[in-house]
């Protein structure tokens, strides 16, 4: 069975996830070495468009490092946890953004 979906218009992306809302894809995925988050839409789940950035590292508990987003919705929010560096013990937290 050959099921695979090849995303050709996105460069230099990690850790990506697709959240389906309202009949469209977002992507969100962590980007240039663990700074900042974008978040890209799709009607088809093939070809995708950069939305831009859709957490600043500056609006998180981080200092550095953040990876790995994962959204979920829940209770009518949009919830995305990530993982960040803080500088004040060097170790990688999970942390919340709604």
């Amino acid at each position: 069975m050959n099921n695979k979906i090849i995303v050709t218009n996105i460069n230099k992306i990690g850790d990506p996830v697709i959240l389906l809302e309202d009949n469209v894809y977002y992507m969100y995925t962590t980007c240039c070495g663990g700074r900042p988050f974008h978040v890209y839409t799709s009607l088809d789940c093939k070809t995708f468009t950069d939305m831009g950035e859709c957490l600043h590292i500056e609006d998180t508990f981080a200092d550095r490092d953040i990876w790995a987003p994962e959204v979920i919705k829940y209770q009518g929010k949009f919830y995305m946890f990530y993982s960040g560096r803080s500088d004040s013990d060097g170790l990688m937290h999970v942390q919340i953004a709604v």
